[in-house]
């Protein structure tokens, strides 16, 4: 702030002194080629104090336009879904994911098979890698969690377990890299009900 009103104090001084002599009161209506230098005087004046002195003209935005700038826009988005009964791919019939399943999902950090253990299939108990945060989906299973850049560990609440959305060549769990500016996009498919 003190910043700030520093370079206003300066931006004054500077205008004033770059003024002296070229416009007097009786010449104010009679020399527009002097006028338009001055502006000019005063716009190079202002660029210096911006390069110089920090000056920022942004403390005069809104509350509402800083929030608006500071908005995290980058996360996960998608589906989930829970298949049951015979899921075997079947001829002429299109493939089925199933039907939207309501859930609660983990973020974790990048968590490697060995810092949880395994009830069945793709189910584990809780790992000990850090939790990031929860968020809750829709009736049908839908999701849109905003969160930084980075690499995560997502995990599906199912059973009373932590269902893993898939692992890598590292054997890290549910790996999901998000980018600055972009959701990345998940389609979560539960099997653990269903028969091939």
């Amino acid at each position: 702030m003190i910043r700030q009103v520093v370079s206003m104090v300066l931006l004054n001084i500077w205008f004033i002194y770059s003024s002296f002599g070229i416009i007097t009161p009786t010449l104010l209506f009679q020399q527009e080629d002097k006028i338009n230098n001055l502006m000019n005087r005063f716009y190079q004046s202002l660029l210096v104090l911006t390069i110089k002195y920090g000056f920022q003209p942004q403390i005069y935005y809104t509350n509402e336009i800083k929030q608006t700038k500071g908005k995290v826009v980058q996360g996960i988005q998608g589906q989930v879904f829970e298949q049951r009964g015979n899921a075997m791919p079947q001829k002429g019939k299109p493939f089925s994911k199933g039907v939207g399943f309501a859930t609660q999902l983990y973020v974790f950090e990048p968590t490697h098979i060995q810092s949880t253990s395994q009830i069945s299939g793709s189910l584990f108990n809780q790992p000990s890698t850090k939790l990031i945060g929860t968020f809750t989906t829709d009736s049908i299973g839908r999701f849109k969690y905003n969160l930084n850049p980075g690499r995560y560990s997502i995990f599906v609440g199912y059973q009373n377990g932590y269902y893993a959305t898939g692992f890598n060549q590292l054997n890290e769990l549910g790996i999901v890299q998000v980018l600055a500016g972009t959701f990345a996009p998940m389609e979560v498919i539960i099997s653990a009900k269903a028969s091939y």
